[in-house]
């Protein structure tokens, strides 16, 4: 089933949470924002020099003044797709859980990658970063903290490895 056969007889309500895949998300997104001059093509390089020139443009929700509309959640659930799909490629990762298209917010707990026993969720920094701003630092200074624990495949919080070795962490998930 691809996004138009979503489409045809459903309300945007129905859409929103209708699972979907976040490789062909990623490959859709990255497809449209390298014609439009941000070449993503699956590399670290990509994410390193496009992902922060991707967040500051106005086809993402910025701040939290109002609810997102329809094409900004498709637009940020799509950019972390990208990231998450990107880094699993790279390294070896496997998606687990539901990946919702249509909703960052739902893919912020439900959608990551796993590398070895290591938790990745691109959502979480796409979605702090896009409600906060810059404050939240930029992508290529996360990438390179988080990087570490992918490459080494340590779970968050292992109490056998240093954690000023590796960097900073993504935070889990709300309960755990």
């Amino acid at each position: 089933m691809n996004a138009s056969d979503w489409d045809q007889g459903m309300d945007a309500g129905e859409l929103k949470y209708m699972a979907g895949d976040p490789v062909a998300a990623a490959e859709g997104f990255a497809a449209t924002r390298s014609a439009a001059g941000y070449p993503l093509d699956f590399s670290l390089a990509s994410l390193e020099t496009q992902v922060d020139r991707l967040l500051v443009l106005p086809i993402f929700r910025h701040g939290r003044e109002r609810l997102p509309t329809d094409a900004e959640e498709r637009n940020e659930a799509a950019l972390a797709a990208y990231i998450g799909e990107t880094l699993r490629r790279l390294f070896s990762g496997e998606w687990i859980g539901s990946f919702y298209p249509r909703s960052l917010a739902l893919n912020f707990y439900e959608s990551f990658v796993m590398f070895g026993d290591f938790r990745f969720e691109p959502h979480l920094f796409v979605g702090y970063r896009l409600t906060n701003g810059e404050g939240e630092g930029s992508f290529r200074s996360y990438l390179r903290s988080v990087l570490p624990r992918i490459e080494a495949r340590i779970p968050a919080g292992d109490p056998h490895v240093n954690p000023q070795g590796l960097g900073v962490i993504t935070p889990p998930a709300s309960g755990e």
